[in-house]
């Protein structure tokens, strides 16, 4: 799942509806959208850490029956690096600590017919750290965890409208940008999650299913992944 934030979309839309009589609708602070996602990660026996790269995508979307023509588009692409700190033994677990970081980008387009335009582009960058303990029972390994994630943005709009008057058509445009940047903004990006799952581990493969929660946000998400250990 994604979250995509709307207050920069919905401030636009707030302007252009100060001129053009309500034309657009005003968005929720935020949309979840399910995504297409790839991970991948390599590590473990002649490797003493694990390397992943994960890939997730929302195709260009069109969600007409929100009340315009609205359409999404969303990539992000990272990657991850995870060391046992704590060596698994007959009753103690394993600890590990990881850090990755994560680029997104994408936009947000309304239309209203020919009358109003806006659309929003956005590009995140995304750093987090975490802390993870699993024990393998039999071929299960259940694992928890927690994660803390920081990010800085840049969010840039434009709206247009357009208006007919005595057989003229009268336009008006507006644009603008918002940057959100790290260590200024940490306090308002920082997003502590919580995470958990088991995997199942059969020879150098390792299927694991998993949920996080995201304490800030208050959105659940889950994840399905394929590991091949080296």
């Amino acid at each position: 799942m994604a979250r995509l934030p709307m207050d920069g979309i919905n401030r636009a839309i707030s302007q252009l509806n100060s001129v053009s009589d309500g034309a657009l609708p005003t968005l929720k602070d935020n949309l979840v959208f399910p995504t297409l996602t790839a991970d991948i990660r390599i590590g473990g026996i002649f490797l003493p850490f694990d390397i992943g790269m994960s890939f997730m995508r929302i195709p260009n979307l069109n969600l007409s029956k929100l009340g315009a023509d609205i359409t999404v588009d969303f990539f992000t692409i990272g990657g991850s690096l995870r060391v046992p700190v704590l060596q698994e033994k007959l009753i103690i677990p394993a600890v590990s600590f990881g850090a990755g970081f994560m680029y997104s980008k994408g936009f947000v387009e309304v239309r209203e017919a020919d009358n109003a335009y806006l659309r929003s582009d956005y590009k995140t960058k995304t750093i987090f750290l975490e802390a993870q303990v699993s024990k393998k029972i039999l071929f299960l390994v259940p694992f928890v965890g927690f994660r803390g994630v920081v990010s800085d943005s840049t969010n840039s709009w434009k709206w247009q409208f357009n208006a007919a008057f005595n057989g003229y058509t009268v336009g008006q445009t507006q644009s603008g940008t918002e940057t959100r940047s790290l260590p200024d903004a940490f306090g308002e990006s920082f997003q502590p999650q919580v995470f958990g799952g088991v995997g199942f581990d059969i020879f150098l493969v390792q299927t694991t299913i998993s949920a996080s929660y995201d304490f800030r946000n208050k959105i659940w998400g889950t994840n399905l992944s394929l590991r091949f250990k080296m």
